[in-house]
């Protein structure tokens, strides 16, 4: 069932102890079908308070690239400052995925609070992100029972959003 092919690959990401993520699914007209997430929810109503969105550049990146970036190799194009804002909640290191055609692309956005993401944890998040992506081809068509469960997956990551 898709609902627990989804929540294994999630839980992997979890299992990563500082690692934290955002991660949307078929995303249409800037819209995740599907969010899942463990940034914690101080940054998250920062982040949306401060009308950060359209001027992070993972987001920006994402949205006209595919494949992985490492932050680092962003900070440049930072004007607005993102990354620095974002340091204080413990997400100083990170990435940012894009796969998919810009029609529904899937985002994802995977931090950590000690270290640089090497090069077996970038490909592995890349993966697991690809993954997420190919499992939901058609996720569209869905009933809405069904993307009611996928949706719920998030609620339950919230455990995972103290700071």
């Amino acid at each position: 069932m898709l609902v627990n092919e989804i929540t294994e690959i999630l839980d992997q990401f979890v299992s990563f102890s500082d690692w934290r993520f955002a991660i949307g699914v078929r995303i249409r007209y800037n819209n995740p079908t599907l969010i899942f997430q463990t940034y914690p929810e101080h940054w998250l109503k920062y982040y949306d308070a401060e009308a950060l969105l359209l001027q992070d550049p993972t987001v920006i990146w994402g949205m006209t690239n595919t494949g992985l970036v490492d932050w680092e190799d962003l900070k440049a194009g930072d004007t607005a400052g993102v990354f620095d804002k974002a340091k204080p909640f413990g997400l100083r290191y990170g990435i940012a995925v894009s796969v998919g055609d810009p029609s529904q692309r899937t985002l994802g956005f995977v931090s950590s609070a000690t270290s640089a993401f090497d090069d077996v944890q970038k490909e592995w998040a890349l993966k697991q992100i690809n993954a997420l992506h190919n499992l939901t081809d058609g996720i569209l068509d869905a009933p809405e029972a069904e993307l009611t469960l996928l949706r719920n997956i998030n609620r339950d990551l919230a455990q995972y959003r103290s700071e």
